[in-house]
């Protein structure tokens, strides 16, 4: 039998002023930019913008993309030639 438990000892969710989660985001997006080299990011954004790109001419989405269309993806760009490097 489940038990419920009273309302009271569960702790509330604490909340932040805007100014301290906005420090925290800033803070999370210059570590994660600073996880990889600017050319790391920016091939990130071209192969990004490919995909989307290929995704929108096949009339699939990008986001959340399905196996499928990922798989479909690989091959469109094995047949051009574009295979990624060894």
């Amino acid at each position: 039998m489940k038990r419920k438990l009273k309302q009271s000892l569960i702790p509330a969710r604490p909340v932040f002023p805007a100014a301290v989660l906005e420090h925290a985001r800033a803070a999370a997006s210059k570590y994660a930019k600073g996880s990889r080299a600017t050319s790391t990011w920016r091939a990130y954004a071209s192969d990004w913008r490919i995909f989307n790109e290929w995704c929108a001419k096949v009339t699939r989405p990008a986001l959340p993309a399905e196996t499928s269309t990922v798989a479909l993806f690989i091959v469109s760009q094995a047949k051009q030639g574009l295979l990624p490097p060894r």
